[in-house]
């Protein structure tokens, strides 16, 4: 009895090969897993240091705002911004290198072993960490600016509340 081919399928049921399906086969489908899985770690990790840079931009432009920080020496405010471990964080491009300016940390997103590098360094939870801890150390900074100015200086931490009415405003 002779073997019959139906279709693209041998009589056994086994797909027939041909040379468009042994190009098919090389085909490594952990590579591709791989290649999405470095893409959406760069993603994040991107995410993270340009909300990181944003937030340090929107803190210190504040600062810039503040008048006993104004009345400082550009020495003085370097020196406050040192101690307190405000360094800005440059926005990581896809070559790697940073776009920060000088004193700008920079995050090289480059090869899959650069990303690696960089999450064993700081991790994609201590960048939020990093961020959210922006705001303390600019108000830190802040105070100590005004102490260096007027030494009796004193925080002031006044209670929290919601207004719900105008009626609130008069309690």
């Amino acid at each position: 009895m002779p073997r019959t081919w139906v279709h693209s399928r041998s009589w056994k049921g086994r797909p027939r090969r041909s040379k468009s399906s042994a190009l098919l086969a090389d085909h490594d489908p952990v590579q591709a897993l791989l290649d999405k899985t470095v893409d959406l770690l760069r993603n994040s990790l991107n995410h993270h240091v340009d909300g990181n840079r944003r937030t340090f931009e929107a803190e210190l432009a504040e600062l810039d705002r503040d008048s006993s920080w104004k009345k400082l020496a550009p020495e003085q405010r370097q020196a406050i911004l040192a101690k307190h471990g405000l360094h800005e964080v440059s926005h990581p491009s896809p070559s790697g290198r940073g776009a920060g300016g000088e004193g700008a940390v920079s995050v090289d997103v480059s090869t899959p072993e650069s990303i690696l590098d960089e999450l064993e360094r700081c991790s994609l939870s201590q960048w939020a960490d990093r961020t959210q801890a922006l705001k303390g150390r600019f108000e830190q900074a802040r105070l100590e600016a005004a102490k260096l100015l007027e030494p009796k200086v004193q925080r002031v931490r006044l209670p929290r509340s919601t207004l719900k009415d105008e009626a609130g405003l008069a309690a």
